[in-house]
């Protein structure tokens, strides 16, 4: 019976750490004592990395940067990753014209094939004084105080990395895959997320907005190692013992993947960067990795085994009263987390209880859509090689 009640583990750790979720959702965070009006805000360097972007959709991110009320002095930097489809001739006269903040353009020989590695090309292109480098994505649009707000909570705090911003999907009614993005960034990503806040250890950043603290790029280096660099390079900041914030009130709209094979990419990506990740976790801190172990053996047993589903389904053939009941407990847990999150958050898009359970209800169906790319990137992973699958870019030059 012992053996039988065993397929339970699984749901019965689900529910334990959904129960963390709405015990940390339910404290109110300790505020930052924030930047007393006497002090000077700093430095701030905005880089916008693009490659073979639409004009449109780049101008109408660079607009939302260079209109940003920043109390502190912001230039803006853009990356041009080695672009082919002439997008310099069309950026010409907005570089040239008249600007809320100082702008520079770049562009890199060739292209690099990987983000991070072009925000490493352009470190040397940052001000002298630069204090605060923040990366905004070239399809990501921050709301007008989004970059303040950012800024603030990372300056605030002395130990602190890299702060990321709360990211919307601007393109939820394009078709299916959209909405349920949508649900899933504004649902169980987020509330994580503002848990993960308490303790200033956010693991994933959104790297389509996040402020990096310049001293600290100096110290542990830049992004290029990592095909997912966002992830990597706070994995490794927090086994330097710095700290990570997110901080919700930085609300951003940006771009999620509209087609099955661009999502596929993507989290194929994603997949693959969590053994990245802690990889130079181990290389930067032993002890530390081996904390984190078991999150990560959690998360490669929850996609390899589609969810825990055969446990699952095991358990309800053999135990099924105990089974539904948990089932009942999981599902109103989960509810519950979406409905405090939307109590929390920023709320951008005026949800309600409604769209809690929406949320709740498409997160959980979405982790079984992405089951086949997650164990995609977990065996790419573990065969290394090439990567021809990254979403951006035209090279792979790295094993």
């Amino acid at each position: 019976m012992s053996a039988v009640m065993a397929l339970l583990l699984p749901m019965l750790a689900s529910i334990a750490w959904l129960v963390v979720l709405v015990v940390g959702l339910l404290i109110r965070p300790v505020k930052s004592r924030g930047i007393a009006a006497s002090d000077r805000m700093p430095n701030v360097t905005v880089m916008v990395p693009h490659y073979n972007e639409d004009i449109g959709r780049l101008l109408g991110t660079l607009e939302a940067v260079d209109t940003q009320r920043y109390t502190g002095r912001m230039d803006i930097l853009l990356v041009d990753d080695g672009s082919t489809n002439q997008i310099q001739s069309r950026l010409a006269s907005w570089v040239g014209g008249a600007r809320e903040h100082a702008v520079k353009s770049i562009v890199l020989d060739r292209n690099t094939g990987r983000k991070g590695k072009a925000l490493d090309e352009a470190l040397a292109c940052l001000p002298d004084d630069t204090e605060v480098v923040v990366i905004v994505d070239s399809d990501t649009i921050p709301f007008n105080g989004a970059m303040q707000s950012l800024v603030e909570h990372l300056w605030s705090d002395p130990g602190c990395a890299v702060a990321c911003g709360y990211l919307v999907p601007c393109n939820p009614y394009v078709s299916v895959i959209t909405r349920m993005q949508y649900r899933e960034y504004t649902g169980p990503l987020s509330a994580t997320k503002l848990v993960q806040n308490h303790v200033r250890r956010v693991p994933t950043m959104a790297g389509a907005f996040s402020a990096h603290r310049r001293k600290v790029i100096e110290h542990i280096g830049g992004w290029g190692r990592w095909s997912v660099e966002d992830m990597a390079w706070t994995w490794k900041a927090l086994a330097f013992g710095y700290g990570s914030r997110y901080v919700v009130e930085a609300v951003a709209l940006t771009r999620c993947p509209e087609s099955v094979e661009e999502l596929n990419r993507q989290r194929r990506r994603w997949s693959r960067g969590h053994i990245e990740a802690y990889g130079e976790l181990l290389r930067s801190s032993p002890i530390a990795a081996v904390l984190t172990f078991p999150f990560l053996a959690w998360y490669v047993i929850r996609h390899t085994t589609l969810g825990f589903a055969p446990f699952n389904l095991l358990a309800l053939c053999w135990i099924p009263t105990e089974t539904i009941i948990l089932f009942a407990v999981q599902a109103a847990l989960y509810l519950l987390v979406a409905m405090l999150h939307v109590c929390r958050s920023a709320n951008p898009c005026a949800q309600d209880w409604r769209d809690a359970i929406v949320s709740s209800t498409v997160g959980r169906s979405f982790r079984l859509w992405l089951w086949w790319p997650g164990v995609m990137g977990l065996a790419d992973a573990i065969r290394g090689g090439n990567r021809t699958w990254l979403t951006r870019g035209l090279h792979d030059d790295t094993k």
